[in-house]
């Protein structure tokens, strides 16, 4: 028996909604670091305790995380390019 009610049809939508982005995401930029954030608000007094009252600000932390994710790549980034520039060390000869 399936039930189907607004509450069971929001989460359907919201999954449906992250794999299509993410999937998207992934297939067009792979290799990119990427942050999702969605608030599924069934109420204005759900978005108004999501933005900053009572669970904190999600939209805040995400944008923390993007910044912190971009600061990552970047080091990651110049780590990779100075050591694929650097002089390979000199192999002793194999003794036979």
């Amino acid at each position: 028996m399936i039930v189907h009610s607004d509450a069971i049809g929001s989460m359907v939508f919201f999954f449906v909604m992250a794999q299509l982005v993410s999937w998207l995401v992934f297939h067009h930029r792979p290799g990119l670091p990427i942050i999702f954030c969605v608030l599924t608000c069934d109420t204005l007094e759900q978005a108004i305790d999501r933005a900053g009252l009572k669970g904190g600000n999600k939209g805040f932390e995400a944008g923390l995380a993007a910044i912190e994710m971009a600061h990552l790549s970047r080091k990651l980034k110049s780590a990779n390019s100075s050591s694929a520039t650097a002089k390979p060390s000199p192999r002793k000869p194999r003794r036979k």
